[in-house]
């Protein structure tokens, strides 16, 4: 479902819709006036602004600006409005709404359609095709909503006949509108479609899409070597060990986009929409790219090398780390709070904005130190020991910063604006729950790696046990959210964390049970066979390639 999009007439000048607490110097007093006279007008129609409580709330004007309610004004926007008591931020983030929400009434499904309608009728097709398409994937979403509109109305219009809700004079009424509806909503289906894509002149042969593709690749493999040519080592080995990190990423986006690239052109070839000497162009194209890339990769580990290994380079990042984590520890120890509660608020967020950093840090570590794994830069005893460092680290700050909040607050926290309390915690309490289910599973996959045919069976229980723990969590951060105790931002990234968890316990059976072959009748015969199977390999010195492919198979 694409989100809502609504425009805005207003008979004021809009001053300002979201502000933080880096957005001002300091809290001042003013005079303002009150301004009931002044109308706030939605898409042609009047609306009034309410407060959370259902109360009127009117516009203010000051020194010649006119300011309105951005919770009132957000909401009637369709946008979510929340309140970060931590960084004093409004967050406005914009609602998906189902086409039952969006056109409740025949009403709304007769407006929206004549928007729609002018929409197609003022379109001016573009020359290209290509453009032509864009046009149309532009509008036909809301027609799309208009059709699922339309048909949550007919069936509720029917069901409310049926209870008996309607009377057979309103039931035809509202039928002969929807139908109406109905014929306006294909009459404008073939419309857009005869103005854009009907019209194929111009349109772009496959050989033409391979060939732009491979222009834009080769011109971001140009920008991305230059970035690696310029690569020099940062202050720090944290900064050092993040610009790596940053080049490394793009270089493996890109290497991606190679690759789907070589599927696609060989695809057109399979499929005889390009011709031989097209497909040999193409792919001698890609073939120069795929070398650029990993001569660039061999550059990039080259200079970053220059560090120290891998190892090194993270055990230098995490004594940093360490380094700074003490700092903090020791500042929030020696914080006197102040008696006022405002600048308790400054006190407590000038030092929240230093955790906060730490832990971005120490977040972007985690993924390094996993990348280095799987791309066998660090061997599992190495990793596990800069994980483990890392993980004490983690709850170190957590602590700290709960320290820092009891310490401020006295145990309570208060939105200074409004004293209404909020929920303290719940983020990183689920964020370190899903760190400790990440921590059981890792410890499961080296032991499946280091003897996994001695306790195969033990192993794949403890993984089924720990798939269920990830469902469980998955309904309490769900049960969080619609609660109100996580913002939309951060039940989506635990959403995120968690999902990926589950992928990996779920690689991990499939890869126990693929190796010991286990059938149907759950006889012990696979394990016999899988034992002797896996000894074979030790004796004859291949198992260590074969199998560790099929390792890399699924950890990556």
């Amino acid at each position: 479902m694409k989100r809502m999009r609504t425009a805005v007439i207003t008979a004021v000048l809009l001053g300002v819709l979201a502000v933080g607490a880096a957005a001002a110097s300091g809290i001042q007093q003013i005079l303002v006036e009150l301004r009931p006279d002044i109308t706030v007008e939605v898409d042609g129609m009047t609306r009034t602004m309410t407060d959370k409580n259902g109360k009127t709330v009117y516009p203010i004007s000051y020194d010649g600006t006119t300011y309105l309610p951005v919770r009132a004004l957000g909401e009637i926007l369709g946008q979510t409005v929340e309140w970060d008591s931590a960084t004093q931020t409004v967050i406005l983030t914009e609602k998906v709404l189902e086409p039952a929400a969006l056109y409740p009434t025949v009403d709304e499904l007769e407006k929206g359609m004549l928007r729609s309608e002018k929409a197609i009728d003022g379109l001016t097709p573009a020359g290209t095709y290509m453009e032509r398409a864009k046009q149309y994937a532009a509008l036909v979403g809301d027609l799309d909503d208009l059709r699922a509109g339309l048909d949550a109305l007919v069936e509720q219009t029917n069901n409310d006949f049926s209870a008996g809700k309607l009377t057979l004079a309103e039931f035809n009424g509202l039928n002969n509108r929807l139908g109406a509806v109905d014929v306006r909503l294909k009459d404008a289906y073939t419309e857009l479609e005869t103005k854009t894509i009907a019209d194929e002149t111009g349109k772009l042969t496959a050989y033409q899409i391979s060939a732009n593709n491979l222009t834009e690749l080769e011109a971001a493999m140009t920008e991305l070597e230059q970035a690696i040519d310029s690569f020099k080592p940062a202050p720090t080995t944290v900064e050092q060990a993040q610009s790596y990190a940053a080049l490394s990423l793009r270089l493996e986006n890109l290497y991606g986009q190679i690759s789907a690239r070589y599927k696609t052109i060989n695809d057109d070839y399979i499929q005889s929409r390009i011709t031989a000497s097209e497909y040999n162009s193409l792919n001698s194209r890609a073939n120069a790219l795929d070398v650029r890339a990993k001569d660039a990769r061999t550059e990039l580990e080259e200079k970053n090398a220059s560090g120290g290994t891998a190892y090194q380079v993270a055990d230098a990042v995490i004594k940093e780390l360490d380094s700074r984590t003490v700092s903090l520890e020791q500042e929030v120890r020696d914080l006197n709070p102040s008696q006022d509660y405002i600048r308790r608020v400054k006190d407590y967020l000038a030092v929240e904005e230093k955790f906060s950093a730490l832990s971005q840090d120490i977040s972007g570590e985690y993924a390094i130190i996993n990348d280095d794994l799987r791309q066998g830069r660090t061997s599992y005893r190495e990793y596990n020991s800069l994980n483990s460092r890392l993980g004490a680290l983690d709850v170190r700050v957590k602590a700290a910063r709960t320290e820092l909040k009891e310490k401020v607050f006295q145990g309570g926290w208060e939105d200074p604006d409004t004293g209404t309390g909020t929920p303290s915690g719940s983020y990183h309490d689920y964020s370190g729950q899903i760190t400790a289910l990440e921590n059981r599973i890792n410890d499961l996959v080296e032991k499946i790696w280091t003897g996994g045919w001695e306790n195969g069976r033990q192993l794949f229980q403890d993984l089924k046990a720990l798939e269920q723990e990830c469902g469980k969590l998955e309904d309490t951060l769900e049960k969080a959210y619609k609660q109100s105790k996580l913002t939309k931002s951060e039940y989506r990234a635990l959403e995120s964390s968690l999902d990926q968890a589950e992928d990996r316990v779920e690689d991990a059976m499939d890869y126990l049970e693929d190796l010991f072959d286990w059938d149907d009748d759950d006889d012990d015969d696979d394990w016999w066979n899988y034992r002797v199977h896996w000894n074979y390999g030790h004796d004859n010195g291949w198992h260590r390639g074969w199998y560790k492919d099929r390792w890399k198979h699924w950890d990556g």
